[in-house]
């Protein structure tokens, strides 16, 4: 049996080498990043995880490593499984193991671990933020005849318009275009910037009345898009994940800095990026007022983040609006077979302003339907490759607990963010 050999947790992979007249059959072993550590890791001295090796199908909602009860019992040192503030637990001399969640099929386990060296008492389940309205309704019966599995994440944050966010890697997917069937009237989708995005024209206190009467436009917009979603679709990876119209609009305006970048009097404009501390929305605020490029000719009005923002915005609405007119129209919305397909757009036509033309994915049968769920949240799709990491787990003092990543070809990524 294979160990670690740098003492932590590692994937082994197998390697095949092969010659004129030499076959070699070796291994090599890779460390985990920080965010595909879970809370079972600390039960295994030096651990191994063979990388590949095909493990029984299970619910995409059940996260971390399947033991089986009895098995989880030995290696915490439980003697009995025991009932505790109407919720039952397996405890060990320094640990502790709770279930926090059920299904039709499976538990879903959490460890609790004290410091080690001293008693871990059961009051101090209760400095764990747990749910125990959730845990007091599995019931003994179940524990003993479902699947168990062990790792809990309960917090994600997505990565878009941060620092750490994928930029220079992102680009256009493979995704074809859609049939001409299923096209909507009137052919391609364009824009085109109007008059009022170059005059030096300002609504007075006295014009306007339907101006004034939506109040402050911006901010209104800014409240949607945070409840809009949208379905950022990794044709390379084969994942998705399900964000915010405003997480999407900020990282848009920030790849085109990087790309291009905007400049006042030759000189980079410094843009906020968001962040655990800073939501997408207030980076997006505080960014509002940055100029981002002075107009050309007296005529023409300097180019703000503000502006942006709502450029990027008009197309989405567009987009969407274009979505919900197939759905509608007579003899142009998809039926039968192609109810695994799904229909979108180019992210990369959001970020270029060009080339906007409905596609559609071919989707795995065996995907569990979730794209049922993106008619039913009414989420506008785009496409793109090279989107990495869109969605991370946090890792606290209280919640040590994180999700592996999932490997490219598997199920869709879809978790509550919490900024």
């Amino acid at each position: 049996l294979r160990v670690s050999d740098n003492g932590s947790i590692q994937y082994s992979s197998p390697v095949i080498r092969s010659g004129p007249q030499k076959l070699e059959v070796t291994y090599e072993l890779k460390a985990l990043s920080p965010n595909e550590q879970s809370c079972w890791v600390p039960l295994f001295n030096d651990p191994v995880i063979a990388q590949g090796y095909p493990v029984p199908k299970r619910d995409q909602m059940a996260l971390g490593l399947e033991v089986p009860l009895e098995i989880m019992a030995v290696l915490i040192g439980a003697r009995h499984i025991t009932s505790y503030d109407s919720r039952w637990i397996l405890k060990g001399y320094s640990s502790m193991l709770i279930p926090v969640k059920q299904s039709k099929d499976f538990v879903q386990w959490h460890l609790l671990l004290g410091n080690g060296q001293s008693r871990m008492t059961y009051k101090e389940l209760n400095d764990h933020s747990l749910d125990p309205d959730v845990s007091k309704e599995i019931e003994l019966e179940s524990l003993q005849s479902k699947r168990a599995f062990l790792g809990w994440w309960k917090i994600s944050v997505t990565q878009l318009g941060t620092t750490d966010g994928a930029y220079e890697s992102i680009d256009w997917s493979p995704a074809m275009e859609a049939r001409r069937s299923t096209r909507f009237l009137g052919g391609e989708i364009g824009f085109q910037s109007i008059g009022a995005g170059k005059l030096s024209f300002s609504v007075g206190a006295k014009d306007g009345r339907l101006h004034l009467a939506l109040g402050q436009p911006f901010r209104r917009v800014i409240e949607c898009a945070r409840k809009t979603p949208v379905v950022l679709y990794d044709l390379e990876d084969r994942r998705a994940w399900l964000v915010t119209a405003l997480d999407v609009m900020l990282h848009i305006i920030l790849m085109r800095h990087r790309s291009t970048q905007y400049c006042v009097q030759g000189k980079a404009v410094e843009l906020v990026y968001a962040c655990r501390a800073l939501s997408a929305e207030k980076a997006v605020l505080e960014n509002k007022a940055r100029l981002l490029f002075e107009g050309d000719t007296p005529n023409e009005k300097d180019f703000y983040f503000k502006d942006a923002i709502l450029d990027v915005w008009s197309q989405m609405e567009r987009l969407k609006e274009k979505d919900d007119m197939i759905e509608s129209t007579p003899g142009l919305a998809l039926h039968g077979t192609m109810r695994h397909a799904l229909r979108g757009w180019e992210f990369m036509s959001l970020v270029d302003g060009k080339n906007y033309r409905l596609k559609t994915a071919d989707i795995a049968k065996s995907s569990g339907g979730w794209v049922d769920l993106v008619d039913d949240v009414d989420s506008l799709v785009l496409f793109a490759t090279g989107l990495k990491e869109v969605i991370t787990p946090i890792a606290t003092v209280e919640d040590i607990a994180t999700r592996k990543r999932l490997s490219g070809g598997q199920r869709i990524h879809i978790r509550d963010l919490v900024r």
